[in-house]
């Protein structure tokens, strides 16, 4: 039976479990920004990906700090595309593998996630809020 006591805990558990994932995801972005060098980098091309809809992946070339030239393309894309052939970028790599590199996506690292944690505290607070809102007796 649907109760709104029910609801309530649905609404907090996901709220908690969706905040979790935020966490994780907020230490990967630190761990990324805080463990990589940073280069700037120049879109050379874009790559068409079809899946439901079609996406357009970036491949960009950039040159490490040891002088070594790298051609890397994106594992992600959008629909318009994000950047433009020739756009400047900034690029995150491992010094030990730098072909592993990817763009700086500051939105991805860092925007995404705290509207993510924004909307689990909503929901968690709704969850709150259901749990513990009088009934009405007797109407």
């Amino acid at each position: 039976m649907i109760t709104r006591e029910n609801i309530s805990m649905t609404l907090m558990g996901l709220a908690g479990l969706f905040i979790t994932f935020v966490i994780g995801w907020l230490i990967y972005s630190w761990s990324v920004t805080r463990h990589s060098d940073r280069v700037q980098g120049t879109v050379v091309q874009l790559l068409e990906r079809h899946y439901d809809d079609t996406v357009f992946c970036p491949v960009f070339v950039f040159r490490d700090r040891s002088g070594t030239d790298h051609r890397v393309q994106s594992s992600v894309g959008s629909n318009p595309p994000r950047f433009r052939v020739g756009s400047k970028v900034s690029v995150l790599y491992s010094s030990t593998n730098p072909d592993d590199a990817q763009i700086e996506d500051r939105f991805f690292l860092w925007t995404a996630p705290l509207i993510c944690f924004g909307l689990s505290m909503l929901w968690g607070g709704a969850g709150f809020v259901i749990g513990r809102w009088p009934e009405k007796h007797g109407v």
